[in-house]
């Protein structure tokens, strides 16, 4: 496939690798053999907020940050020397990025919203930003299987209804939180019916809150999640030499609620902190703030003592 047609282009080129074993990966991507340039990968997902023993079913008790960086530590560390990384929360086969992995009750969904962004465009690696989620679209939860078009939902509830109604009704009840069809509602773009999406009848049901979460109102807001995107792909695009390029490094470990780490290169050095959760939190990075430059945060009045406020995020410049 490359030497017949990729190579003929200047293109990129990206490889849905979620069944691909980890020490697999590079036999994909590593530059010399002449492949794919990058590709997806889904340890991160199948690994927060789904049950243990059975990953069709949501489990809220089985979010552990701590699994989570060594997740994401283990991909970066696979890309030190050759190859490079991707990185995303949210897409086409997943549910919404600040359902699944935010919180969007309506005191925390631009918070977490900006907390994620924060950290996909602080990694050393490809982001990608799934529409709606740069304006904190959320899942829409459908609660009879009539009202979801993935088959595999579908096919999957019927198939249990037959042997085991209790199991049936459990999976239906995870898919409000897991199915892909959360994220595949007609984009929210303005108060207007359906959403201003379309004057006809829409393939699934438009998300209810589209009134109030929708780019007209984001637009007009100038502390939306829309524009503080923006921001951020404003600094990584100026200062890509350490927010693309730069070293990863990762800080306070063990700390169950804040995900604390460096970016590095040429002399220059960057803190992130990120709280991941809806309760106040401190983190022990041993660095000393007073003298740091504050580069974007999602609160107008920022944490310098260490103790930080509900999905808080920050950048500072060492």
């Amino acid at each position: 496939m490359y030497r017949e047609v990729l190579s003929k282009y200047d293109v990129m080129t990206v490889g849905e690798g979620g069944v691909i074993e980890f020490n697999e990966v590079m036999k994909f991507i590593d530059e010399d053999r002449g492949e794919l340039n990058t590709l997806y990968h889904s340890e991160h997902v199948d690994s927060w907020g789904r049950n243990k023993t059975d990953n069709s079913i949501y489990d809220s008790t089985n979010k552990d940050l701590v699994v989570l960086k060594k997740v994401f530590g283990k991909w970066d560390s696979l890309f030190a020397n050759k190859g490079w990384n991707t990185v995303y929360f949210g897409n086409h086969d997943h549910s919404r990025m600040v359902s699944r992995f935010g919180n969007d009750q309506p005191a925390y969904r631009e918070l977490s919203s900006k907390m994620l962004f924060t950290f996909l465009l602080t990694q050393r690696a490809t982001p990608y930003l799934y529409w709606g989620d740069e304006i904190g679209m959320t899942n829409i939860r459908f609660k009879d299987v009539n009202e979801y078009n993935d088959l595999a939902t579908r096919n999957t509830y019927n198939l249990l209804l037959k042997t085991d109604s209790i199991k049936a009704k459990r999976y239906l009840q995870s898919q409000a939180e897991l199915s892909r069809d959360n994220s595949r509602t007609p984009m929210q773009w303005s108060a207007a019916p359906n959403a201003g999406f379309t004057t006809g009848t829409p393939w699934l049901t438009i998300n209810p809150n589209y009134q109030t979460v929708n780019v007209d109102a984001a637009e007009r807001d100038s502390s939306s999640i829309l524009h503080f995107v923006r921001a951020l792909n404003s600094l990584r695009t100026s200062r890509k030499d350490v927010l693309v390029y730069g070293r990863y490094t990762l800080l306070d470990k063990d700390n169950p609620a804040v995900y604390a780490y460096t970016r590095e290169m040429s002399g220059k050095k960057f803190l992130i902190l990120l709280n991941f959760t809806a309760n106040k939190a401190t983190v022990a990075t041993g660095m000393d703030l007073t003298r740091a430059k504050l580069l974007l945060a999602n609160y107008a009045s920022p944490s310098i003592n260490g103790e930080l406020q509900p999905y808080e995020a920050m950048i500072w410049e060492l």
